[in-house]
């Protein structure tokens, strides 16, 4: 319960253009933070929510691009 968790969202560079993708790794984000608090009751105190679009790709294949990943502090 102390825990913290960062909450990035990605878009892989093959779905459109790095303002849609900005827009929709912005979209992935907050949904999963927000499934966090109505699903699994964490408190939105604890959740930062970042996105990063097109501009960093955490893995080769590219639809594994379309991500969202969790970092606990």
């Amino acid at each position: 319960p102390n825990n913290r968790v960062i909450v990035t969202g990605y878009a892989d560079k093959q779905t459109a253009y790095p303002t849609y993708n900005l827009k929709l790794s912005e979209r992935r984000s907050k949904a999963v933070a927000k499934a966090l608090v109505t699903r699994y009751g964490i408190n939105p105190s604890r959740i930062s929510i970042d996105w990063e679009g097109d501009k960093i790709q955490p893995f080769d294949i590219n639809e594994w691009n379309r991500v969202v990943i969790f970092v606990i502090q």
